[in-house]
Protein backbone atom coordinates (compact mmCIF):
# COMPACT_ATOMS: atom_id res chain seq x y z
CA UNK A 1 0.00 0.00 0.00
CA UNK A 2 1.30 3.43 -0.98
CA UNK A 3 1.35 5.94 1.88
CA UNK A 4 1.11 9.70 1.66
CA UNK A 5 4.30 10.16 3.66
CA UNK A 6 6.20 7.85 1.28
CA UNK A 7 5.07 10.01 -1.65
CA UNK A 8 5.83 13.37 -0.04
CA UNK A 9 9.51 13.95 0.53
CA UNK A 10 10.76 17.28 1.84
CA UNK A 11 11.43 18.47 -1.70
CA UNK A 12 7.77 17.97 -2.65
CA UNK A 13 6.11 20.35 -0.22
CA UNK A 14 5.71 24.12 -0.54
CA UNK A 15 4.69 25.37 2.90
CA UNK A 16 3.70 28.87 1.88
CA UNK A 17 2.38 29.68 -1.55
CA UNK A 18 1.92 33.32 -0.58
CA UNK A 19 -0.33 35.45 -2.73
CA UNK A 20 0.12 33.55 -5.97
CA UNK A 21 -2.76 33.42 -8.42
CA UNK A 22 -4.41 30.06 -9.11
CA UNK A 23 -2.38 29.15 -12.21
CA UNK A 24 0.94 30.16 -10.64
CA UNK A 25 0.17 28.31 -7.41
CA UNK A 26 -0.79 25.12 -9.25
CA UNK A 27 2.33 25.36 -11.44
CA UNK A 28 4.54 25.95 -8.37
CA UNK A 29 3.19 22.87 -6.59
CA UNK A 30 3.27 20.75 -9.75
CA UNK A 31 6.81 21.95 -10.46
CA UNK A 32 8.00 20.15 -7.33
CA UNK A 33 7.46 16.90 -9.28
CA UNK A 34 9.54 17.85 -12.31
CA UNK A 35 12.73 16.09 -11.21
CA UNK A 36 11.03 13.01 -9.74
CA UNK A 37 12.54 9.90 -11.37
CA UNK A 38 9.04 8.44 -11.84
CA UNK A 39 8.10 11.31 -14.14
CA UNK A 40 8.68 10.18 -17.70
CA UNK A 41 7.09 13.05 -19.64
CA UNK A 42 6.97 16.28 -17.67
CA UNK A 43 4.99 18.41 -20.14
CA UNK A 44 2.31 15.74 -20.42
CA UNK A 45 2.03 15.45 -16.63
CA UNK A 46 1.87 19.21 -16.18
CA UNK A 47 -0.80 19.54 -18.87
CA UNK A 48 -2.90 16.85 -17.19
CA UNK A 49 -2.58 18.52 -13.80
CA UNK A 50 -3.59 21.88 -15.25
CA UNK A 51 -6.62 20.34 -16.98
CA UNK A 52 -7.86 18.52 -13.87
CA UNK A 53 -7.69 20.97 -11.00
CA UNK A 54 -10.91 20.23 -9.13
CA UNK A 55 -11.63 22.18 -6.00
CA UNK A 56 -13.73 21.30 -3.05
CA UNK A 57 -14.69 23.25 0.01
CA UNK A 58 -16.93 22.97 2.97
CA UNK A 59 -18.46 26.21 4.22
CA UNK A 60 -18.00 24.89 7.74
CA UNK A 61 -14.26 24.57 7.10
CA UNK A 62 -13.96 28.04 5.59
CA UNK A 63 -11.41 27.07 2.93
CA UNK A 64 -11.10 25.19 -0.33
CA UNK A 65 -8.87 22.31 -1.36
CA UNK A 66 -7.53 21.54 -4.82
CA UNK A 67 -6.54 17.94 -5.56
CA UNK A 68 -5.36 17.88 -9.14
CA UNK A 69 -4.49 14.55 -10.70
CA UNK A 70 -3.26 13.21 -14.00
CA UNK A 71 -3.60 9.54 -14.95
CA UNK A 72 -1.56 8.09 -17.76
CA UNK A 73 1.80 7.03 -19.09
CA UNK A 74 3.56 10.29 -18.18
CA UNK A 75 4.61 8.62 -14.91
CA UNK A 76 5.80 5.12 -14.06
CA UNK A 77 4.64 5.26 -10.45
CA UNK A 78 2.51 7.50 -8.27
CA UNK A 79 3.99 10.92 -7.56
CA UNK A 80 2.62 13.63 -5.29
CA UNK A 81 3.38 17.19 -4.22
CA UNK A 82 1.63 19.55 -1.82
CA UNK A 83 1.31 23.25 -1.21
CA UNK A 84 -0.23 25.22 1.64
CA UNK A 85 -1.38 28.83 1.77
CA UNK A 86 -2.28 30.63 4.98
CA UNK A 87 -4.01 33.40 2.98
CA UNK A 88 -5.75 31.08 0.53
CA UNK A 89 -5.39 31.09 -3.24
CA UNK A 90 -8.39 32.30 -5.23
CA UNK A 91 -9.43 29.83 -7.92
CA UNK A 92 -12.17 31.17 -10.23
CA UNK A 93 -14.11 27.88 -10.07
CA UNK A 94 -13.94 27.58 -6.27
CA UNK A 95 -16.37 29.24 -3.90
CA UNK A 96 -13.76 29.48 -1.14
CA UNK A 97 -10.06 30.43 -1.16
CA UNK A 98 -7.91 27.31 -1.51
CA UNK A 99 -5.65 26.60 1.45
CA UNK A 100 -4.17 23.32 0.16
CA UNK A 101 -3.14 22.16 -3.30
CA UNK A 102 -2.16 18.55 -3.93
CA UNK A 103 -0.85 17.39 -7.31
CA UNK A 104 -0.87 13.66 -8.02
CA UNK A 105 0.34 11.81 -11.09
CA UNK A 106 -0.36 8.11 -11.48
CA UNK A 107 -0.35 5.31 -14.00
CA UNK A 108 -3.80 3.74 -14.52
CA UNK A 109 -2.92 0.57 -12.61
CA UNK A 110 -2.57 2.55 -9.35
CA UNK A 111 -6.11 3.92 -9.39
CA UNK A 112 -7.12 2.09 -6.19
CA UNK A 113 -4.12 3.58 -4.32
CA UNK A 114 -5.00 7.01 -5.67
CA UNK A 115 -8.59 6.74 -4.45
CA UNK A 116 -7.40 5.69 -0.99
CA UNK A 117 -4.93 8.61 -0.79
CA UNK A 118 -7.59 11.12 -1.87
CA UNK A 119 -10.06 9.66 0.62
CA UNK A 120 -7.57 10.00 3.47
CA UNK A 121 -6.68 13.56 2.47
CA UNK A 122 -10.35 14.50 2.34
CA UNK A 123 -11.05 13.08 5.79
CA UNK A 124 -7.99 14.82 7.28
CA UNK A 125 -8.83 18.19 5.76
CA UNK A 126 -12.56 18.08 6.62
CA UNK A 127 -11.83 17.58 10.30
CA UNK A 128 -10.97 20.93 11.97
CA UNK A 129 -8.73 19.26 14.55
CA UNK A 130 -6.60 17.30 12.07
CA UNK A 131 -6.51 20.15 9.52
CA UNK A 132 -5.37 22.46 12.31
CA UNK A 133 -2.39 20.21 12.95
CA UNK A 134 -1.37 20.56 9.29
CA UNK A 135 -1.94 24.31 9.35
CA UNK A 136 0.29 24.66 12.44
CA UNK A 137 3.18 22.58 11.04
CA UNK A 138 6.10 25.01 11.05
CA UNK A 139 8.47 23.02 8.85
CA UNK A 140 8.16 20.77 5.84
CA UNK A 141 9.32 17.85 7.98
CA UNK A 142 6.57 18.54 10.50
CA UNK A 143 3.99 18.81 7.72
CA UNK A 144 5.02 15.47 6.19
CA UNK A 145 5.29 13.65 9.52
CA UNK A 146 1.93 15.06 10.67
CA UNK A 147 0.28 13.86 7.47
CA UNK A 148 1.84 10.43 8.01
CA UNK A 149 0.59 10.24 11.60
CA UNK A 150 -2.88 11.36 10.61
CA UNK A 151 -2.98 8.89 7.73
CA UNK A 152 -2.22 6.02 10.10
CA UNK A 153 -5.26 7.10 12.17
CA UNK A 154 -7.65 6.58 9.26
Amino acid sequence: MISISSLLGREKVLLEMGSLNAASALDAVAGLLRSDPCVLRWESLLGGLRDAAPCAGEPACGFGVCISHARGSSVRGMVMSAGRSSEGVVFPQCALPVRYIFCIGLPPELNADYLRVVGVLTRILKNPETEGKLRRAATVQQFVSTLGELERGF
